[in-house]
């Protein structure tokens, strides 16, 4: 029996690694996502031409365990204006100059929300295959 349940924790580790994998996969799907495909992440005004953004480099990944032990991924914009920024929608969105073309709100959900097949076919391609 011993035998038997090492075997079998083993597995579900391998699991484990391969899920986190397919997660770290997705993240990078809908992080690139978010800078080819509108709408794209607004940047500032800060000075004509300027590609950064204040809120473009708070992008932040995190993969953990919960007590559980339930494996996951945390992402997003760490700029405590992130969230006001990505919900500009409705009257106060529609008198915005974005100044980036093709940016505006929503860009994180409507990330996730374009790639979601794309996103559990990685996960579940790399629980699979062993990637």
């Amino acid at each position: 029996m011993e035998t038997v349940m090492a075997g079998l924790n083993h597995q579900l580790g391998t699991l484990t690694v391969r899920g986190v994998n397919g997660m770290r996969r997705s993240v990078i799907l809908i992080r690139s996502s978010m800078e080819t495909t509108p709408p794209l992440v607004p940047i500032g005004k800060s000075r004509p031409g300027y590609t950064g953004g204040h809120l473009r480099s708070t992008w932040k990944q995190e993969f953990g365990t919960n007590a559980k032990g339930d494996v996951g991924v945390t992402f997003g914009f760490t700029a405590n204006y992130a969230v006001y920024v990505h919900e500009m929608v409705g009257s106060e969105g529609t008198d915005i100059n974005w100044s980036r073309p093709g940016s505006g709100p929503k860009f994180l959900q409507s990330a996730v929300k374009r790639n979601s097949k794309e996103i559990v076919r990685l996960i579940a391609t790399s629980m699979k295959t062993g990637k």
